[in-house]
């Protein structure tokens, strides 16, 4: 370093290495320090999705105690016979104990943001907006899609659902709480990444030919840290793997095999899945 003569002091000037010096290293930190900052961010959001989902948990447990312990189908279809699966769904069930729809958006998700109200009919794509299924029974037509119901523990049949008349004739009917065998382990409501109002372990498995961006939505990376929703009203963040294995154990149906090297699960309502070619890829 040099000295630098002025008028009436002596002051000190970098050098051009020395400057060069000092920004390299401010650009080393900077590599260092922004992803952290992002990952950091990122965690924020997963707190604010677990904490949306916990109100979901406790307007879920409402509703089943107002009616007498019965929880809602995932698919209503009240109103709209000729497309039941586009009509009443659990997410408009829940609306008079959350009277909030904005806990149905997970701020992570880059598919839970509605672009606006949809449009009707909502069987045309065009008319979605980004809307989850369900906006066409609400008022302001907006309905989130970043959370679906665990179609592995009750069923998706609608209540009106007239073609499918004999599967609800032999049982598949709105879950009853006093079903449930393991209601700390048993899934209710998972993060979604389209627009359905349900999801089942083949949904997030290569087996069940459901993939490409029709999965459970991850966090911070591929497979990453996924918000649950229990039936005893818990929230717990964990990775998709971890919920779905080991089979004997799986979180994702009521009654999970008892054979240890079973590769495939029986759900309540009679579909079985293939787990044999394990987790797919989930969207980010």
């Amino acid at each position: 370093m040099k000295l630098v003569k002025s008028v009436g002091r002596v002051r000190q000037a970098f050098t051009l290495i020395e400057l060069l010096v000092v920004i390299a290293i401010i650009a080393i930190l900077a590599a260092i320090l922004f992803p952290v900052f992002a990952q950091a961010r990122e965690s924020a959001r997963a707190i604010s999705c677990l904490s949306n989902m916990k109100q979901i948990a406790l307007s879920l447990q409402m509703y089943a105690s107002d009616n007498d312990g019965t929880y809602s189908n995932i698919y209503q279809g009240w109103g709209m016979d000729t497309a039941y699966q586009e009509g009443w769904q659990w997410r408009n069930s829940i609306q008079p104990y959350t009277k909030n729809k904005g806990i149905m958006t997970c701020p992570s998700n880059p598919v839970g943001h509605p672009d606006g109200p949809g449009t009707l009919p909502p069987t045309t794509p065009s008319n979605w907006s980004n809307n989850g299924k369900g906006y066409a029974m609400e008022p302001d037509k907006i309905m989130s899609q970043g959370y679906a119901f665990n179609a592995g523990a009750t069923t998706w049949v609608a209540v009106e659902d007239k073609n499918n008349a004999s599967w609800v004739a032999a049982g598949m009917r709105p879950l009853h709480e006093a079903a449930i065998n393991r209601p700390a382990n048993l899934i209710a409501i998972g993060e979604n990444s389209w627009r359905e109002s349900d999801f089942g372990p083949d949904w997030f498995l290569e087996g069940g030919g459901q993939c490409n961006g029709k999965a459970l939505y991850a966090h911070h990376a591929l497979n990453g840290p996924s918000n649950f929703v229990y039936f005893d009203g818990h929230a717990k963040a964990k990775r998709i793997g971890q919920a779905m294995f080991p089979l004997t154990n799986t979180e994702m149906v009521n009654n999970p095999p008892t054979d240890p090297n079973a590769t495939h699960v029986k759900t309540d309502w009679g579909w079985d899945i293939d787990m044999s070619p394990g987790l797919c890829h989930f969207d980010k």
